[in-house]
């Protein structure tokens, strides 16, 4: 790696791990409680869940197999995205997978919803009118953010050697 290609790449490391650290560790939090007990308590979920931890991971996972992915030259950024991409779906996926230790529901989704509702009645009734769009725009809006870091981060490196800056 060239010198300012270097520099470049561990001040962007640096900045976003700072900026994924509270994210980063509230979700450590989690999958330590849910590994240790199996279960999450509501309360533990409600205090430690950031909705930005699988695309914080992701992110910082990404730009550390940089020096190894950029060996792949022009398909290196395409590498990154699909990798973190990958890595994010599967982290989520996890995520929404915890169990919460509660006596109306067990998996993530079906506590969330049940949190926001009030009767039984009135949890069963939006539970059948459950809508996906939420998940399906944050799904989207993190491809945007990890296609978007790895383009930048992966291209640099052509506009620094062409003098391009």
């Amino acid at each position: 790696m060239e010198k300012p290609v270097k520099k470049f790449y561990w001040a962007v490391f640096f900045i976003i791990l700072l900026l994924s650290a509270y994210p980063i560790v509230m979700g450590a939090k989690i999958v330590i409680l849910y590994i240790r007990h199996g279960v999450i308590r509501p309360d533990d979920y409600a205090n430690y869940v950031i909705p930005y931890s699988a695309l914080c991971a992701s992110i910082l996972v990404m730009l550390l197999l940089y020096p190894l992915l950029s060996k792949l030259k022009r398909f290196s950024a395409l590498a990154a995205a699909i990798l973190g991409s990958g890595l994010f779906l599967a982290l989520e996926l996890y995520m929404e997978n915890i169990t919460i230790n509660s006596p109306e529901a067990q998996s993530t989704l079906q506590w969330q919803l049940f949190s926001c509702i009030g009767t039984p009645a009135a949890m069963r009734a939006f539970l059948k009118y459950y809508d996906n769009t939420f998940k399906i725009h944050y799904f989207l809006i993190s491809f945007v953010i990890l296609i978007l870091i790895a383009s930048i981060v992966y291209n640099y490196k052509n506009a620094v050697i062409s003098n391009n800056r």
